[in-house]
């Protein structure tokens, strides 16, 4: 359920509820005994349009969102047989490019 922030532009809240929800999702995936494949998809299709659906109208800054992030890259980068601490330039680069096109 989104939340609407409140008259000052406080979205602590929103920020909360979102952190809660990818830790949840990502300790899930990181018990889990999924292969590659199977957590990409939960990464596309679960936890990242979850997610990003009430980012849209929320106004989060640069640190909240690099803690948004880390949950799921520690969950998601060694499912997929990816060093978690390869720079992230690599990790986010588009394939076009050599990178590994990392959504999170």
């Amino acid at each position: 359920m989104f939340k609407v922030a409140f008259a000052d532009g406080n979205q602590m809240m929103e920020y909360d509820t979102r952190r809660a929800k990818i830790e949840t999702t990502s300790v899930a995936a990181e018990n889990s005994l999924l292969g590659y494949m199977e957590t990409k998809q939960l990464l596309e299709q679960r936890l990242l349009s979850k997610t990003k659906y009430g980012l849209t109208l929320s106004q989060f800054i640069h640190t909240q969102c690099h803690q948004l992030s880390l949950p799921i890259n520690k969950a998601s980068l060694p499912k997929m047989h990816i060093n978690r601490n390869m720079p992230r330039a690599v990790v986010y680069c588009p394939k076009c490019w050599g990178g590994l096109g990392s959504r999170t």
